[in-house]
């Protein structure tokens, strides 16, 4: 995916995932949306990639959530656009599932996905935010879910994910008030996990990614499984799912090379396998 809205680029095991609408401000149309689920895809059956990049194109904005000048949900640029009444007319539910199943894909990527957060993440912009694994954020960046502001909730995972990083409180907060907050506010909350100069954004996260990548890739892999299910699981289930994860993992290659590379006193050299 070298060109379109969405642009994806593959630098041995790291996938790097650019919005490509810089003069949109990288916002969210269907066809963008689509490129995004596309490159998801791409990266989770490509066994050489072990890490990934999200981030956006431009220096001021991470994504600018819906485009509304060019589509709606339900209808592309240079196709005929679907009113607003004929939308009434179908079910409004059935139009949103998609798109949450994109952002859904996204969170549940099978390697970990490392936000570049260059600028502005707002509205469904922000709700993407929250589906990657750790985020990096421009000193510059703000950050807004501002739904309510429109007469709208949100309705691509905000009142379920955001809740799950920075508790129920600080959630409903920012929600019912919609209010704008900076890096070092979002960073407070623990939206975001380092604040950085915008020009050190993406390089702080490729030095992270090549940690990451350094490491037993499918440890990894089964490690943000059994995280990712501790969100929705009760202690007693999530430590079942840890345990099946990690029996996974114990006969596995990777692991006789750890230790036979601990005992030779040298750097193992993991293989996925």
């Amino acid at each position: 995916m070298s060109e379109g809205p969405v642009l994806l680029t593959k630098q041995g095991a790291l996938a790097k995932i650019t919005l490509s609408r810089p003069e949109r401000r990288n916002a969210l149309d269907r066809a963008t949306w689509e490129a995004i689920g596309e490159a998801v895809r791409a990266v989770d059956v490509d066994p050489e990639i072990r890490v990934g990049i999200f981030t956006g194109a431009g220096d001021s904005t991470f994504c600018s959530g819906l485009d509304l000048t060019a589509s709606s949900l339900t209808g592309t640029q240079g196709e005929a656009t679907v009113s607003l009444a004929a939308a009434q007319r179908r079910s409004l539910h059935e139009v949103i599932r998609p798109f949450q199943a994109i952002f859904s894909a996204v969170a549940g990527c099978r390697v970990p996905l490392i936000g570049a957060i260059n600028g502005h993440a707002i509205g469904a912009g922000f709700e993407l935010m929250l589906c990657l694994d750790v985020r990096i954020a421009s000193e510059e960046a703000t950050f807004s879910i501002p739904e309510v502001k429109y007469g709208l909730a949100p309705d691509m995972g905000g009142t379920q994910r955001l809740r799950r990083i920075i508790g129920l409180g600080a959630t409903k907060e920012l929600i019912f008030t919609g209010r704008r907050i900076d890096a070092r506010e979002a960073h407070r909350l623990g939206l975001v996990d380092h604040v950085v100069p915008r020009a050190e954004v993406i390089k702080r996260a490729e030095a992270l990614a090549g940690e990451i990548a350094e490491n037993a890739p499918l440890a990894v892999q089964a490690a943000k499984r059994a995280i990712d299910a501790s969100m929705d699981l009760g202690v007693r289930d999530g430590l079942e799912v840890e345990a099946a994860l990690a029996a996974t993992c114990l006969p596995s290659l990777d692991a006789y090379e750890a230790f036979a590379a601990l005992k030779e006193k040298r750097s193992p050299r993991f293989r996925g396998e």
